[in-house]
């Protein structure tokens, strides 16, 4: 996704065109943390997290069959890293 462009990403749905640059620059702001060594132990947190957030959403939608998902989530250092990027990799 960074540095190189997801095939077909705008072209299948040009709608999403705008939420598919926050997704990159989002990323972007996530592996300059990275790359700088910065707040390595809540980035783990975060994607930690989600991971688990998202498994127990899927499982959760595939047994209810429900539509939709929300992650309502306290406040927390998780969601001020890149604008809330915590909740745009759960979605």
């Amino acid at each position: 996704m960074i540095g190189t462009d997801i095939p077909n990403w705008d072209k299948a749905r040009p709608h999403l065109s705008e939420y598919h640059k926050k997704i990159a620059k989002q990323a972007q702001q996530v592996l300059r943390f990275l790359d700088a060594r910065k707040q390595m132990k809540l980035i783990k947190n975060l994607f930690l997290t989600t991971t688990i957030g998202s498994f127990l959403a899927t499982q959760i939608a595939n047994i209810t069959n429900a539509e939709k998902m929300a992650w309502f989530s306290d406040r927390d250092e998780i969601n001020d890293i890149a604008d809330h990027f915590s909740a745009t990799i759960f979605i």
